[in-house]
């Protein structure tokens, strides 16, 4: 059997070690403090290449347009797998202004997403506002990106947990890994 030891419990450490775990790999996970408690527990949990691409990244765009693809699947076969819920929501992402300055630059973001051909809209103020109701009436204006998405990280990374045990993996938290002479770990528990 296959034996696989990964270091960091994130989000795409629990992912990639949660789908060799059920394809029946030996997974161990060790994590210096607890699952999530890095950059995982701080993301937005957007989904949201659209919204995020910038210039002279198309190469990039592509790579998360077709993950975004994957996320409806991804996230039903999480939910089965774990017993919890994730809040995977499709209704788009909002990119607002908050000032005239921001404003400058989500139009010049907005011409750059209509040369690539993406489905951007410019929305006033108003507009914003009729689709957030909480948005400041002194904003200008922003983007709406009706196929960005999103997911609640919390939930994201309490499920990954769950599925990558129920999978049979091991994940030891509060465990220092140490490299040295880049030859060698030292595991201390």
């Amino acid at each position: 059997m296959q034996e696989v030891v990964i270091v960091g419990a994130g989000v795409a450490s629990l992912g990639a070690a949660w789908l060799l775990a059920r394809q029946g790999v030996e997974v161990t996970i060790l994590e210096r403090d607890v699952a999530g408690a890095g950059a995982s527990t701080a993301a937005a949990g957007m989904l949201a290449p659209t919204a995020e691409v910038r210039w002279e990244e198309e190469e990039l765009l592509k790579i998360g347009r077709l993950s975004m693809e994957l996320w409806p699947n991804f996230a039903a076969e999480l939910e089965a797998a774990s017993g919890i819920n994730v809040d995977y929501r499709t209704e788009g992402t909002l990119v607002v202004a908050l000032d005239r300055d921001d404003l400058a630059v989500i139009d010049r973001l907005h011409s750059y997403h209509q040369e690539l051909k993406l489905d951007v809209r410019r929305l006033s103020s108003d507009a914003l506002r009729e689709l957030e109701p909480g948005i400041s009436p002194t904003t200008p204006g922003g983007l709406f990106i009706p196929g960005d998405h999103q997911v609640d990280t919390g939930l994201l990374l309490k499920a990954l947990v769950e599925a990558f045990k129920r999978a049979g993996g091991i994940l030891r938290e509060g465990v220092k890994v140490e490299n040295e002479n880049q030859t060698l770990a030292t595991i201390t528990f």
